[in-house]
């Protein structure tokens, strides 16, 4: 940057950063003199001003000649003379809280005010119910027996029996579930079995859960059936299976979170 020349106006921003007003270009420093660049990374901060003049980190500036030039540094020069910037016509912007440095009389045009913003809205908490459930088939020995979840085949959940911990669910807005331990809870379309999602990420969760008359179905259906899968063991599916009995998911004191 020079003396010399039409003069320029300046915007002193909060950061330290100086502008050259009108134009994309900020002032930098190389080799402690001072230039003008589109480049917004080389931009230079410290510019402050005290007293009503310009200062950079706190200092004045020099003018050392070179050749027919006179740029404007920070070095002390043998041939060099002291200036210092007054800043004149001192303006404050209405939208920032920068003020217009100005070293012409060249008038600065006020800033449009941008249109009013709509406030965000506020986000609504994700409702959810968590319950326990039990199976209902009145005779059997599926009459209020507890869903378990087995560590040994966590991908489907057993209908009675001693092994596991008994299920809790929780119903997201989503219509997914998620288990007690968080985990997410998967239907194979294939088997129609019911348990958590594997460990590997391959699987998303089922959506379509719901509770209706104090029941939870799949897609509108009570369609669950406890299905033999070993010795005294059974599997809790959404599907038809062979030797498989009827039950209906009963839910327990559902809680609104």
């Amino acid at each position: 940057m020079t003396l010399g020349g039409d003069g320029l106006n300046f915007h002193l921003n909060d950061d330290g950063t100086l502008q050259v007003d009108g134009s994309d270009k900020w002032v930098y420093v190389d080799k402690n003199n001072f230039y003008a660049t589109g480049a917004s990374d080389s931009r230079a901060k410290g510019f402050g001003t005290k007293n009503g003049y310009l200062t950079y980190n706190d200092k004045s500036f020099n003018v050392c000649p070179d050749g027919s030039k006179y740029p404007l540094s920070t070095n002390t020069c043998s041939n060099g003379s002291p200036v210092a910037l007054k800043v004149v016509d001192e303006k404050i912007l209405p939208l920032y809280t920068n003020p217009i440095l100005v070293t012409s009389s060249t008038p600065v045009p006020e800033p449009t005010k941008p249109a009013p913003t709509k406030p965000a809205p506020v986000p609504v908490p994700d409702k959810k119910i968590q319950f326990g459930v039990v199976s209902v088939r009145s005779g059997t020995k599926f009459q209020n027996a507890p869903i378990k979840k087995v560590q040994s085949h966590l991908h489907v959940f057993s209908v009675g029996g001693t092994e596991g911990s008994d299920v809790s669910l929780t119903l997201l807005t989503d219509g997914s579930l998620v288990d007690q331990d968080n985990v997410a809870i998967f239907h194979d379309p294939n088997t129609g079995e019911l348990g958590n999602v594997n460990p590997f990420g391959t699987e998303q969760p089922t959506k379509g859960f719901a509770i209706k008359d104090g029941h939870l179905v799949l897609d509108g259906n009570d369609n669950w059936k406890a299905c033999p899968s070993g010795t005294n063991q059974f599997s809790l599916a959404n599907n038809d299976c062979t030797g498989g009995t009827g039950i209906v998911l009963h839910v327990l004191d559902p809680k609104d979170l």
